[in-house]
């Protein structure tokens, strides 16, 4: 520290052989244009329509069987029908309802047996119909087992509680892990689920699967969709650019 005559201090500090040290770090700083933007949006167009329409060809290769609004059906004949049960669980009035809620109340309960023309049953696994993440972490069962109403671990009820977008839905009920011979098959059927009294309908879907699961043409559409908003958009800017000409999005234009 020295003191000048003017009686300014001035302050001096040494780097005691030490260099200053400076970094130089790359930074990447992307300039989307109108050309680049155009052919990316093209690309997922592309993309898009292809997966949709290969979706929807292996859709096509999938073969279902409908058995539709068999309630109606068993109004009128006993054949398949075992009983018929009210959906409900009394409970007193300060009992705890644990899985509560509209959906676990509204739980769909009915059970099918299918049986060949010989009258011999054909298994029908009910393991392993539900979302592993759902099974594992999601749904578990209370330390005191006595206040379920239902067991929150069965895979019917776990398959249920994820509810469904469209008004419309399908659920899984269980897998036929064995060839099934032409012939004729018919199911018996607890119908424990009464629709009629709020005008809804029920059936039943045998369905071979392909590989994303079985029959949905709503996520083809869906990437149909989106390919061709991502093509109009490509041919937007194309046709902006046909008529701006190079001012519209060029990097002359940004640099002048």
């Amino acid at each position: 520290m020295n003191q000048a005559a003017q009686g300014k201090i001035e302050f001096e500090q040494r780097s005691q052989n030490r260099c200053w040290k400076i970094l130089f770090l790359k930074k990447w700083h992307p300039q989307p244009t109108v050309q680049g933007t155009k052919y990316l949006f093209l690309l997922v167009s592309l993309l898009f329509i292809g997966f949709g329409i290969a979706i929807v060809i292996i859709n096509s290769k999938i073969q279902e069987h409908i058995i539709s609004d068999y309630e109606k059906d068993l109004r009128n004949s006993d054949i398949g029908l075992q009983k018929s049960i009210e959906n409900g669980v009394n409970l007193d009035q300060d009992a705890v309802a644990n899985p509560c809620g509209l959906i676990a109340k509204s739980f769909f309960n009915d059970t099918y047996l299918l049986f060949n023309s010989d009258n011999i049953q054909v298994p029908i696994n009910e393991n392993g119909i539900a979302w592993p993440d759902d099974k594992g972490n999601k749904f578990k069962k209370n330390k005191n087992p006595a206040v379920h109403w239902i067991d929150p671990t069965n895979e019917h009820f776990i398959v249920w509680m994820r509810t469904s977008g469209l008004p419309n839905f399908r659920k899984l009920w269980g897998r036929i892990e064995q060839d099934l011979e032409a012939g004729e098959y018919s199911f018996a059927i607890q119908n424990n689920y009464p629709v009629n009294d709020f005008g809804g309908h029920k059936g039943i879907v045998l369905s071979n699967s392909g590989p994303f699961g079985g029959k949905n043409y709503f996520l083809a559409y869906a990437f149909i969709a989106v390919g061709i908003i991502s093509f109009l958009i490509a041919a937007a800017f194309w046709i902006k650019q046909k008529t701006t000409g190079d001012k519209f999005g060029s990097n002359r234009h940004h640099q002048d």
